[in-house]
């Protein structure tokens, strides 16, 4: 990052100009600058949540196309007398025929239009009850006395107490996103209140309950986003105290934000139920990614301050040199994590998924181009927060908490352990369930609407099941239409299920009105009566319940649950059922019912396969970046407890697993691996700087404990904000993400200084930045047998220290606790007797010095700088982490270090001859 944090640092207005036109392509995408016409659109559909592409989204595709849409709304005018008087009735129709007349409805079912089925005179009449609703107390009765004994509108079109009529409205075939744009269940609505009279006016269904859902969760974006803007500018403000540590930060979001949606708007991806998540989940991630920066930048100038634009500008470069290859790696992991999710097999998952590394893309990004840019050029800051009271209360409690966690490094190790195995055991317990109609507020319409309607005429969502036939004209088999029959029964006996239909009640009716009592079985038992029966009928009896070639059947079943869980529990006795049809006919249901259900279950489970694969992934990043699978494996620790934590509780509380729930595991992975990256980047640092692992976490906790804190207490307002939503779902996914960063922020301040205390890390970065000169392994005896990349290894388990010429080494007799090698310069080694220097000998690159004295205790002869030079010391307990870190090369080392030290020894004893 030398280079690269010069260049930024040097040439800001250059990096501006860059971003300040990325930007500007970014808001076109957004708007069209030239029209000013919007082209970031809003999906509010639900057809993105199902699976694309898959048997059973194409199963269920076929059958609309075969039987039209199963979804309806259904309006329940409530009167105060009985629907059967002449007032009433005529508000029923008056309200059928608008609804009838509005455009993109495509039929309306009430008592008004529907179809009786009689003999009359020795003929079969098909058609409306009644043209013009009857005033006669006689004619009345009749009417109601004949929709009461109907078997399917005596139970759906009339509540039971007689005061309620039910109309069912099915919309014209189109697709759901253009359904809900032109909000037809909300013009129902308005036209139902609109006719409704002193009645009153009730409504519910599918399509109005996703309208609901959608409209409430776009508008939610007009009320969170600001707030979390405002927080942000708030905790920035109350954690810096300067014009620039409040602004920054929060314009770096900002236009993360505006790259994102400027990117989505370019490639003519909406925003959905589920990627309207990543406004708030970028402003999130953002606030983290910036505040570390920015924390690093005051850290650098209280530790060396800057007095002229040119020192300012070397400040700044240092920022990115000592951080910005760790934002970078953080940024990496992020991405990992939530690249994991562009495996899904449903779209809007997979949309969220890639729309999100693209926004931690955006943000790392600027967190490493413009926030240092607009830093360098805005020049020294009058005043530094922190600096005047060198840290006070938060440096103290930095120590106690590092001293805490070094003192008692094991219990925490081993409470971890414990908290992630109990977390593993409680996980066994999460159940998956989704609530669609319970996910809104007790009182809402929607919600008192479904209740009423379900409690007064049955269930009011629906799904299908298709029957197919072995043969063309298979349902004109009175044994088939038999069969159907029997699984109406079969399903209209259990809980879940309200009423049931297809044609062989069509058929039935038709035969009972042509046989009348004579009529033995419901079913005529000749094909020929059948097929008779089905072409009076025409399509009054056969739309929506039989194809044109009369091979494919279907049976409507509206359910009384919407509940994932009992709905699973109903599907899955339901598919033991349709396995028992005889052999001729195959049957599978399907629908907007059953395909959510299903999908739900696909989408939590992907989840927790994508949350393997991100773990397994970032673990293999880190170990590469730290050069260890075993400190890989520590370093996983701090990120994986959260998450297992975050999984346990569900379990533990029975909160259920859904479509909201299962994306808190890869948010909370994405931020507990940003704060680990960071606290490890900074524990590098200071433990090069002191040389001591407990000196350095209580210097590391001194530098993050500020930025941590203030970054969590943002992200939990922040998730604490979608407490504001309508829907319980976002409710609770607010409140557990808050949870989960809190568990996180504790592990950061426990459990990473912790792990972090009683090892030495090497990082991949260090490697490719240590300088040991050309060919270190050929060229220094004590790296003999190793590799360049071994060599480097060892030389980061110790330490590189620079000494200018003429300084003092060793003095003879004094207590040597290390040993050096010479990298490059020039050391000379002489005694002092009777006040006379006598030299002994210079030491050059590869030579070591020190060695007798590290194994014996004292110095046999001083050692001076005779030229700058650059030397690797290494102490005992460098040589003893080598062996418990790197055994191999510990082993090869040693042997170097025993042929030195042999040399030696052979070397003075030749002297003394």
């Amino acid at each position: 990052m030398g280079r690269f944090g010069r260049f930024v640092a040097h040439r800001p207005a250059l990096v501006l100009a860059a971003i300040a036109l990325a930007t500007l392509a970014a808001v076109h995408g957004i708007v069209d600058l030239r029209t000013g016409r919007l082209r970031l659109s809003v999906d509010p559909s639900i057809e993105r949540l199902l699976p694309e592409g898959d048997d059973e989204r194409r199963f269920y595709d076929r059958a609309r196309q075969l039987f039209g849409a199963d979804e309806f709304v259904v309006v329940l005018l409530d009167f105060d007398g009985d629907v059967f008087e002449a007032e009433s009735l005529a508000r029923v129709a008056r309200l059928t025929r608008r609804l009838e007349a509005h455009d993109g409805v495509a039929r309306v079912l009430s008592v008004a239009n529907a179809t009786q089925i009689e003999s009359r005179e020795g003929d079969l009449f098909v058609g409306p009850y009644f043209d013009e609703p009857p005033s006669d107390p006689a004619a009345l009765a009749r009417l109601r006395d004949a929709i009461r004994a109907h078997p399917l509108y005596g139970k759906t079109l009339v509540t039971g107490d007689g005061r309620g009529a039910a109309l069912v409205v099915g919309f014209e075939r189109m697709p759901e996103r253009e359904l809900l744009e032109r909000r037809l269940p909300a013009q129902v609505a308005e036209i139902a209140e609109a006719e409704r009279g002193p009645a009153r006016a009730w409504i519910t269904g599918s399509p109005h309950a996703k309208l609901a859902i959608s409209e409430s969760l776009v508008g939610e974006l007009g009320r969170i986003l600001p707030v979390l803007l405002l927080l942000a500018v708030a905790l920035t403000a109350a954690a810096f105290r300067t014009l620039r540590g409040t602004l920054l930060p929060v314009s770096t979001i900002a236009l993360a934000l505006v790259w994102t949606l400027g990117a989505m708007g370019w490639s003519g991806s909406p925003l959905n139920l589920v990627s309207n998540l990543i406004p708030g989940l970028l402003i999130t991630l953002g606030f983290a990614a910036a505040m570390h920066v920015v924390s690093e930048y005051y850290e650098v100038l209280r530790r060396h301050p800057a007095a002229d634009r040119a020192e300012h500008r070397a400040r700044v470069a240092r920022v990115l040199d000592e951080m910005g290859t760790a934002v970078a790696v953080n940024g990496l992991t992020t991405v990992l994590g939530f690249a994991s999710l562009c495996t899904s097999a449903v779209v809007a998952v997979r949309l969220f998924g890639a729309w999100a590394v693209v926004g931690v893309v955006a943000t790392t990004i600027l967190a490493v181009t413009f926030l240092p840019a607009v830093l360098a050029a805005l020049g020294p800051p009058r005043r530094v927060p922190g600096a005047e009271s060198g840290g006070g209360a938060v440096d103290r409690l930095a120590a106690r908490i590092a001293r805490f966690d070094v003192r008692h490094r094991r219990p925490i190790l081993a409470g971890a352990l414990v908290l992630l195995v109990l977390a593993a055991l409680a996980m066994t317990r999460i159940e998956v369930a989704t609530t669609y109609i319970g996910d809104f507020p007790e009182d809402s319409p929607v919600r008192r609407g479904y209740e009423e309607i379900t409690r007064r005429i049955g269930g009011t969502t629906a799904f299908t099941i298709v029957v197919e036939s072995d043969e063309p004209g298979g349902f004109t088999r009175p044994e088939n239409l038999r069969a159907l029959r029997e699984l109406q029964d079969w399903i209209e006996a259990q809980p879940e299920v309200a009423t049931t239909a297809s044609i062989a009640d069509g058929v039935a009716l038709l035969h009972r009105a042509l046989r009348g009592e004579a009529a033995a079985t419901p079913i005529p038992d000749e094909p020929k009566l059948v097929k008779q029966l089905l072409l009076f009928g025409g399509d009054d009896v056969a739309r929506g319940f039989l194809d044109r070639a009369q091979r494919t059947a279907s049976v409507v079943v509206r359910s009384n649950v919407s509940d994932s869980a009992p709905v699973r529990t109903f599907l899955e006795r339901l598919d033991a059922r349709l396995a028992e049809l005889p052999r001729r006919l195959g049957a599978r249901a399907t629908g907007d019912l059953v395909l959510l259900n299903r999908t739900v279950d696909a989408i939590a489970v992907g989840e927790l396969q994508s949350l393997g694969t991100a773990f397994l992934t970032i673990y293999l990043v880190l170990a590469a970046m730290l050069t260890s699978f075993r400190i890989g494996l520590v370093a996983l620790l701090p990120n994986l407890l959260p998450v297992a934590i975050y999984f346990g509780t569900l379990g533990a509380l029975g909160i259920p697993l859904n479509l909201s729930t299962s994306l808190i595991g890869s948010i909370a992975l994405g931020i507990a691996v940003d704060d680990t990256v960071h606290y490890l980047a900074r524990f590098n640092l200071e433990a090069r700087r002191l040389g001591d692992e407990t000196e350095a976490t209580a210097a590391t906790l001194r530098s993050v404990i500020r930025p941590v804190t203030i970054t969590t207490v943002g992200l939990v307002l922040g998730f604490l904000a979608f407490l504001m939503s309508d829907t319980k779902s976002q409710q609770q996914f607010g409140v557990l993400a808050a949870f989960t960063m809190a568990v996180a922020w504790a592990l950061e301040l426990t459990l990473s200084p912790a792990l972090s205390s009683g090892i030495r890390l090497v990082t991949l970065w260090d490697l490719l930045a240590l300088d040991l000169g050309p060919d270190p392994h050929r060229q220094i005896p004590l790296f003999d047998g190793l590799s360049a990349r071994q060599a480097r290894i060892f030389a980061l388990m110790a330490k590189v220290v620079p000494v200018r010429a003429g300084e003092r080494l060793m003095r003879e007799g004094e207590q040597g606790e290390s040993m050096y090698v010479v990298i490059d310069g020039e050391l000379e080694a002489s005694l002092e007797r009777d006040g006379k220097r006598i030299p002994l000998s210079r030491m050059q690159r590869g030579d070591t010095v020190g060695e007798i004295a590290l194994f014996s205790g004292a110095r046999t002869a001083d050692v001076d700088v005779a030229r700058d030079a650059r030397l690797l010391r290494i102490a005992d307990a460098d040589l003893a982490r080598l062996g418990r870190r790197y055994p191999r090369i510990a082993a090869k080392v040693y042997r170097n270090l025993n042929r030195i030290v042999a040399r030696r020894v052979a070397s003075t004893a030749r002297a003394l001859r």
